[in-house]
């Protein structure tokens, strides 16, 4: 029998992993684009239909659309969470080692609020595969440490996670390919405006082969947002600030130093 403190927080003790395939795990780890669209549609319409036939006043075709929307908006959560930790455990089949450390996270109280954590940052983004991935990647770095102890670190980190797109979240992953490059103008290291994102998206977007002015476009924004939460910034000679045709390197600030382990 499992010590007391095993118990979730609202004080039941947790359910048991059903075993499954691989075959069944893999069966839901994709959440189509169109099983999220259909739910939502389906909702309203059934509503709007009912009201229609009924001829009730608008104000309760309201209220009904909004119940069905809510209904919709719980399926797609709870596909979504099965996703995640289909994707999970599909990581973890590679040893039973790797699994009872899963299922332990799962079972602990701590390890329940993170995940719960994670789950939140993936109920704000598209149903995409590969976010789910990326979301599961997470966590199971987090399931490998003593999360326990770590527990304030991983919720901040999740925190900031949490708030960058993720494009951000490519490019910090990337910063192993981030290149000196050469300075157009005046600007302070810190300042994430200007001549600095516009110089790193430039020279990024050539390391990378993008060369379309919307995708640079679309990296000197992001840049800009992730100097502004102090994630990176640049390096050079002069530390107040970076003259024109001085070599700019561009590097992880103590913050994103922190981040860039849980994405990679």
């Amino acid at each position: 029998m499992g010590d007391e403190n095993d118990n979730l927080p609202d004080g039941t003790a947790p359910k048991a992993v059903p075993a499954r395939s691989i075959e069944d795990r893999l069966a839901t780890v994709v959440l189509p684009k169109e099983d999220v669209a259909g739910a939502y549609v389906r909702a309203t319409s059934t509503a709007v239909g009912e009201g229609i036939i009924e001829s009730i006043p608008l104000g309760n075709i309201i209220t009904k659309a909004k119940a069905g929307m809510e209904r919709a908006a719980s399926e797609v959560r709870e596909k979504k969470k099965d996703a995640l930790l289909e994707e999970l455990f599909v990581r973890s089949d590679e040893s039973a080692e790797s699994l009872e450390a899963l299922t332990r996270f799962l079972s602990d109280p701590w390890g329940r609020l993170l995940f719960d954590q994670v789950q939140a940052i993936l109920d704000d983004r598209p149903p995409e595969p590969a976010e789910v991935r990326r979301l599961a990647q997470v966590l199971r770095k987090i399931v490998d440490t003593d999360f326990r102890s770590l527990f304030d670190t991983h919720r901040y980190a999740l925190s900031v996670i949490g708030a960058l797109t993720p494009q951000a979240l490519a490019i910090l992953s990337a910063h192993g390919r981030w290149r000196p490059f050469i300075s157009t103008g005046v600007f302070f290291p810190m300042d994430g405006k200007g001549t600095w994102a516009r110089d790193f998206a430039g020279s990024f977007g050539t390391e990378m082969g993008v060369s379309d002015p919307a995708a640079i476009a679309s990296i000197q924004q992001t840049v800009e947002q992730l100097m502004a939460g102090g994630l990176m910034r640049g390096s050079s000679s002069r530390a107040d600030r970076l003259m024109e045709g001085q070599r700019i390197t561009p590097v992880l600030t103590d913050a994103g130093l922190l981040i860039v382990p849980y994405i990679t």
